[in-house]
């Protein structure tokens, strides 16, 4: 269902750079829910990205590109017609039960003189469980928010006049792509000028570039130097798990598991090292430990999404990490 009222209509702006494989999943997913749609294409785009946005009836403007996501971002919401913006990257994906949700919530907003939106983003699965969540607005008033910081970029906005919405957008990269040396020279370009302010932020996320590309011994070096001057929680304990995951894909399992303690010990209550934790326990014959890590995990999980609670994600796990064989929990 489109927009009724002009000011409940939105634009959905995405900036793409060879993004064939995506686009077009991205741009349908999120239709029932926008009324237009705006594609910034990186002018070094060289794939079908334009030719797929435009069958789908996309507003396309070429970008110079200049190391910087913000400016690009920016560009887009500046190109929106409508009142209300919603952004996505081209490889996120809105979940179906969330387009009536999206019209909601914007209805409501409008009601209660909110300016923004926040949506779950699930920035990593297993099974079809979203173990991350990464939780931001979403949808933003028009002139009510603008981007800041070259690569990752934050959102700046007044967050008193905010709502937490039950709408779900899932991050779903394919294993083909790769497109992370663009995002690993931008870093490295901006490191050594950023301010103090900016230094935590990113070290964190040139570690896990690194991480990205294969390079798992110099971003074990970079969660190191990242973590003494770290002061957001979430982000802290994000960097544990994926200094553990270095070490998992270097074979390194009893040093994984040991990042993962500390994980555990910083931030208790969060299931993702839980889920980690089990799984090397798995692979290495600790079956009574898999199931107790599994079971911790579970408990945690339902605190977090409610689809966990449907059944639970223990079975799911189960089958996925012991091959379908049947263990008695």
């Amino acid at each position: 269902m489109m927009g009724e009222n002009f000011d409940e209509k939105i634009t959905l702006y995405i900036i793409a750079y060879n993004e064939e494989e995506t686009i077009g999943r991205c741009i349908s997913s999120f239709s029932g829910a926008c009324d237009d749609v705006v594609v910034i294409l990186d002018d070094r785009t060289t794939d079908r990205t334009e030719q797929i946005a435009w069958d789908l009836e996309a507003r396309i403007y070429h970008f110079h590109w200049i190391d910087d996501f913000s400016a690009a971002r920016n560009y887009a919401l500046d190109r929106c017609l409508f009142p209300w913006r919603m952004f996505a990257d081209a490889d996120d994906v809105l979940d179906p039960g969330s387009v009536e949700l999206v019209r909601q919530a914007v209805k409501y907003a409008n009601e209660n003189g909110i300016d923004s939106i926040i949506a779950h983003y699930y920035t990593s699965e297993t099974g079809g469980i979203p173990l991350t969540d990464n939780a931001m607005a979403r949808l933003t008033r028009t002139g009510t928010m603008r981007w800041e910081g070259k690569i990752h970029e934050c959102q700046n906005y007044d967050r008193t006049k905010t709502m937490i919405s039950n709408i779900e957008v899932w991050h779903r990269k394919p294993y083909s792509r790769n497109n992370n040396q663009r995002n690993i020279g931008t870093l490295e370009k901006a490191i050594p000028d950023c301010n103090p302010e900016e230094l935590p932020r990113y070290t964190f996320y040139y570690a896990r570039e690194l991480m990205f590309g294969g390079r798992y011994r110099e971003a074990i070096e970079w969660f190191d130097q990242y973590l003494p001057m770290s002061t957001w929680d979430a982000e802290k304990h994000r960097a544990m798990c994926d200094k553990a995951e270095c070490y998992y894909m270097l074979g390194e399992k009893a040093e994984a598991d040991h990042v993962l303690r500390e994980a555990i010990a910083y931030r208790p209550q969060w299931p993702d090292p839980y889920v980690k934790r089990g799984i090397i326990a798995h692979e290495l014959g600790r079956h009574d430990d898999c199931l107790s890590l599994f079971a911790q995990a579970q408990e945690r999980m339902e605190n977090v999404h409610p689809l966990f609670s449907q059944g639970g994600i223990l079975p799911k796990l189960m089958e996925i990490y012991t091959d379908g064989k049947v263990i008695k929990v």
